[in-house]
């Protein structure tokens, strides 16, 4: 049920739970995520948004409460 639309060189890419409800969205490219992600509760509120570049988080994931207000943000260190 996930489904992927190619836009200008990257692909939009929507991945579904069973029942069809939304569990996350953002782009792909070369088979990794790129750009600005989203994930879902099953309620359809926003859980979590981030930036990825070559499949790796950059920035920090910030984490979203019920209504939509920030809780936290976590920074992401590689190394």
């Amino acid at each position: 049920m996930n489904e992927v639309v190619q836009r200008s060189g990257r692909e939009l890419c929507e991945l579904r739970r069973d029942d069809g409800s939304l569990t996350a969205r953002g782009f792909m490219e070369d088979g990794e995520q790129t750009g600005y992600w989203e994930w879902y509760r099953r309620d359809g509120t926003l859980l979590r948004s981030g930036y990825f570049e070559a499949g790796r988080p950059i920035g920090s994931l910030t984490e979203h409460d019920e209504a939509g207000r920030v809780q936290r943000a976590s920074a992401i260190a590689w190394g």
